[in-house]
């Protein structure tokens, strides 16, 4: 199972590597949540700025997991 590998481990990356990991993210290239590999059960914004596209897209998004805006230069603690 891909998420065992992971239990007890620090994971560090950049916003490509918190998106390939998330459940679904938000593509700043392609304006749209795009599928990740649904291995942490959250939807990541990464270079998330309070724009009007940020608030229009969060406005309108329903996810059943956690969201995590993560803002440049910045990063989050996820501990499973």
């Amino acid at each position: 199972n891909q998420k065992d590998i992971l239990n007890n481990k620090i994971i560090a990356g950049s916003s490509a590597w918190a998106n390939i990991l998330s459940r679904k993210f938000f593509s700043n290239d392609n304006q749209k949540i795009e599928e990740g590999l649904w291995i942490l059960d959250i939807l990541t914004m990464c270079h998330y700025k309070k724009e009007s596209i940020w608030k229009k897209l969060l406005e309108n998004l329903k996810s059943d997991f956690p969201i995590y805006l993560i803002k440049e230069q910045e990063y989050f603690y996820l501990e499973k």
